[in-house]
């Protein structure tokens, strides 16, 4: 493995780190700022149904009730940029807990999964809002 593929690896993880701690803090805290961090073609999908740019999304998490997300595990990986558009992208996926209204929700399926959320975008939008 190159030296430049470490480094691109760990800027991935280190910007995963620092997106999901932005991110959980917004939605949790300041959902009328989420719109923020979304493309504005930005695509949420929420149990099978999608959810298109950045201010319909900001909506529909302003819609949810109160949450509290705590972090449990989380992994980047660099995307090719021959793969998009030569922009800097990163495969992030962050799995946890939620509390909602100081319950904790369990979503049982064939595995127990609390919350998982894969997150797949444009890096540069994120570091030139931080």
């Amino acid at each position: 493995m190159t030296e430049a593929i470490v480094k691109n690896i760990d800027n991935a993880c280190e910007t995963a780190e620092e997106f999901t701690k932005v991110f959980y803090k917004q939605v949790d805290n300041n959902r009328h700022l989420t719109s923020k961090l979304y493309l504005d073609t930005g695509l949420l999908v929420w149990n099978g149904n999608g959810i298109t740019g950045n201010d319909k999304i900001q909506k529909f998490l302003m819609d949810l009730p109160a949450s509290n997300h705590v972090l449990k595990t989380l992994d980047a990986q660099p995307i090719s940029e021959n793969l998009v558009s030569n922009k800097l992208t990163y495969l992030i996926q962050a799995c946890g807990d939620i509390f909602v209204l100081g319950k904790l929700i369990t979503i049982v399926t064939k595995h127990t999964k609390i919350f998982k959320k894969l997150i797949l975008e444009v890096v540069t939008k994120f570091l030139r809002s931080v």
